[in-house]
């Protein structure tokens, strides 16, 4: 990523990709570790972590814990353009007693491959909850068609779903949009798929003149990264009996809490920009007289946006229900 930007007297060492007119892009992503002024890191520890971007700061947990959380939540909220109201760091989290925190952010956005704004309007969504079941809500949606990648799968296949792939205003990234079959659910295609089957998968879809209705929504999660991290092999560092003597001579020190919050916005912008129309222009470009399928994603669904050369997944999803 291209800048480097600051945030007040944090010093947030945050990596942003601005909205640059050949990409249309918006990814923000940012690191922290924070340590309580009782833990003094050692300086062999500290000094390589600039190399990756990683903002290290001293923080007065035993003395301020609700000023310190006050102060984390609202960095990631700043971050992450205000995506979210609740708190990422609870007093269960960060309290008096805290030591070592980690906190990431990731948060996405681009413009659409199409020139100028995709029509906009509203739409009927039947969410899953697990407290009402289905709950059908009317909800703002964006329309796009083009010339896309799309493919129906059966149970033959190993799941049930339409996917189909909208690419973004660089070609080399695109949204994948996998939609449950009827017949079946977000719940049943997460159990049956696998990093393997995405592949074969986006493999086998066909260019088609496709029309796609999604919901316009921004959606966050926010993720605990306790038990990830144990399975990467860190089981003892969140436990007194850590050992983390090659960070700091503390005696006990042992991270408190690791938290990640990520951002995935859909939103109806295209391509403003004169050097984005033979994209677009590749895009919409179908035999004349094809048929168009239609694609409307009005229930629960699992996504990938995916970016070329190399091939790569930079967020993967899934969205059960909108507010």
């Amino acid at each position: 990523m291209p800048g480097t930007t600051g945030r007040g007297p944090d010093r947030c060492s945050t990596q942003t990709l601005c909205e640059f007119s050949h990409t249309g892009l918006t990814v923000t992503s940012f690191s922290g570790l924070y340590y309580d002024s009782r833990v003094s890191l050692d300086s062999f520890f500290v000094e390589p972590l600039s190399n990756i971007d990683l903002s290290v700061q001293k923080r007065d947990f035993a003395c301020s814990p609700s000023q310190c959380r006050l102060a984390l939540n609202g960095l990631l909220r700043a971050i992450t353009d205000f995506a979210f109201k609740e708190d990422v760091f609870n007093e269960d989290c960060i309290d008096a007693n805290a030591m070592l925190v980690l906190a990431s952010a990731f948060s996405f956005g681009s413009r659409w491959f199409s020139v100028g704004n995709a029509h906009r309007s509203t739409g009927p969504f039947r969410g899953e909850s697990a407290k009402a079941g289905a709950v059908e809500k009317n909800v703002p949606t964006v329309c796009l068609t083009g010339n896309f990648r799309v493919g129906e799968f059966a149970d033959s296949d190993g799941f049930e779903a339409t996917v189909v792939e909208i690419p973004y205003q660089d070609p080399r990234r695109s949204l994948a949009v996998f939609l449950p079959a009827p017949t079946s659910s977000l719940v049943a295609l997460e159990e049956k798929l696998t990093a393997a089957k995405v592949l074969t998968c986006l493999r086998r879809l066909e260019q088609k003149l496709v029309k796609v209705i999604l919901p316009r929504v921004t959606v966050h999660c926010v993720t605990d990264l306790k038990h990830h991290l144990k399975l990467l092999g860190a089981v003892s560092v969140f436990s007194k009996t850590s050992d983390l003597s090659n960070m700091a001579r503390c005696k006990g020190l042992r991270v408190s809490a690791a938290k990640q919050v990520a951002v995935f916005r859909v939103g109806h912008r295209g391509a403003k920009q004169p050097d984005a129309k033979e994209a677009v222009r590749n895009a919409v470009r179908a035999p004349s007289g094809s048929p168009v399928k239609k694609v409307t994603v009005d229930r629960p669904f699992l996504f990938l946006v995916i970016a070329r050369n190399p091939d790569t997944v930079l967020l993967l999803g899934s969205i059960t229900r909108l507010h």
